[in-house]
């Protein structure tokens, strides 16, 4: 807030890029068979799942700990001292995390693309464009977790995709009645909506605006948990004192 947006970009990216460089080693590492194999068509394969992975990667990356960190260490509390409404300075926190999240992403869209190409393999940018809808739901949920989570909330939030992913599967959602059906479905990753809007952005579906205003409503609710849980720590005294160097 006291600080131009380009400088608090760049310590950011800066804060991050440890982390950011082993997730790009090990996703390569996981899709090594792929890379190596030399079939171009594998190649942009990998090239794919490389980047899905990224969509989902990134908003762990860039958007967790701007919350919890600040909470767990008391750092909140220096922060705060300042003429400003906690809740609006972290959601412009999670904010700057969600667009560096989705600025990579486009530039790992546009690297895929281009190693498709190199390849000879067929342009899939209009499916590769409907993943990233992950990016927004899951910077959403980093920021709902860590506000209220000070401690391992990048372990929760990687667990709960991991439910998600697996209840969605399982079609949890289908054998629960009403109105269990309808909690859980508000609460899981919604995998099907996104799917939903990456087969319009393909073009195979003419349905746009269910799925669009679910990707939505569930980025507007996880956010507005994670602006309650900021307003809750910071009005009920719940923030530890600033660690002493």
């Amino acid at each position: 807030m006291y600080m131009p947006l380009s400088r608090r970009i760049i310590l950011l990216v800066r804060s991050r890029v440890k982390a950011l460089t082993l997730t790009v080693l090990a996703i390569g590492i996981i899709q090594l068979p792929n890379l190596v194999s030399g079939d171009p068509t594998l190649l942009a394969e990998g090239f794919r799942d490389i980047f899905l992975f990224l969509c989902l990667v990134l908003p762990l990356i860039f958007a967790s700990g701007g919350v919890s960190a600040d909470f767990r260490s008391g750092m909140a509390r220096l922060w705060l001292q300042k003429p400003i409404d906690p809740v609006r300075f972290y959601l412009s926190r999670f904010s700057e995390g969600f667009l560096v999240s989705l600025v990579c992403a486009l530039l790992a869209l546009g690297a895929t693309r281009l190693g498709t190409a190199a390849l000879g393999q067929p342009d899939e940018t209009s499916q590769l464009l409907g993943y990233l809808a992950y990016v927004l739901t899951v910077a959403c949920v980093v920021f709902g977790f860590s506000s209220w989570i000070a401690r391992g909330s990048t372990l929760v939030v990687i667990g709960f995709l991991g439910a998600s992913a697996a209840a969605r599967g399982m079609g949890v959602t289908d054998l629960l009645g009403r109105p269990w059906n309808w909690l859980f479905d508000a609460i899981l990753v919604p995998i099907p909506a996104v799917r939903g809007f990456r087969d319009f952005v393909v073009g195979t579906s003419d349905a746009f605006w269910i799925p669009s205003a679910q990707i939505l409503a569930y980025g507007i609710g996880w956010t507005a948990l994670g602006a309650l849980g900021v307003w809750y720590t910071v009005n009920k005294g719940r923030l530890p004192h600033a660690e002493q160097s």
